[in-house]
């Protein structure tokens, strides 16, 4: 799954929003999906999230399209994004465990896409370089490849192998990690 539960629906282009439907929704083959649309809320992307997370909370809302001074859309906010914001990390069924990753041998390793590269060095002792362009493993392989990979590819960069095990449309979801022969002490 991906983790989505919602779709925002728009006519045309990303500036004329006119609501979102539940995935769940779109799968039934008796339901006819445009009588599902639902309103959306909007929010200026000045707000600040404790006034966005009432407001959310006030309507009875879980997600809000986020505008720009010009009434373009520039993103969405989620109550899930607000709470997270304001009171740190929470864990849903959608979520990554909180594991970095796994060791599959000495010279082997599993990751999530999301995994800190500085968590992999110090539990791992890999050594990536660290960067203030990127925090995860997904963001070192995007910094070094310049292009979104494909599931299946495989890169070698300082001496190691990188295996994109899993990948959604946009997202590095699993890497493999193999220290190559030459690299090791």
């Amino acid at each position: 799954t991906t983790g989505l539960s919602k779709i925002v629906v728009y006519s045309d282009d990303i500036d004329n929003v006119c609501g979102y439907i539940h995935v769940a929704e779109l799968l039934d083959a008796e339901v006819v999906w445009k009588e599902r649309i639902k309103p959306v809320l909007y929010t200026p992307e000045s707000m600040l999230a404790n006034k966005m997370m009432r407001r959310l909370m006030a309507e009875k809302k879980s997600m809000a399209i986020v505008v720009d001074e010009f009434g373009g859309t520039c993103g969405l906010v989620t109550l899930e994004d607000l709470v997270e914001e304001i009171f740190g990390e929470i864990e849903d069924e959608h979520d990554f465990e909180k594991q970095v990753g796994t060791r599959l041998s000495d010279t082997s390793f599993e990751f999530s896409g999301r995994a800190e590269i500085e968590h992999i060095n110090e539990e791992f002792d890999l050594d990536l370089k660290e960067s203030e362009s990127y925090h995860t493993l997904a963001g070192y392989l995007l910094d070094n490849l310049e292009s979104l990979p494909t599931q299946g590819d495989v890169y070698e960069i300082s001496g190691l192998k990188f295996t994109i095990i899993k990948m959604s449309a946009t997202r590095i979801e699993t890497i493999r990690v193999d220290i190559l022969p030459d690299n090791k002490e």
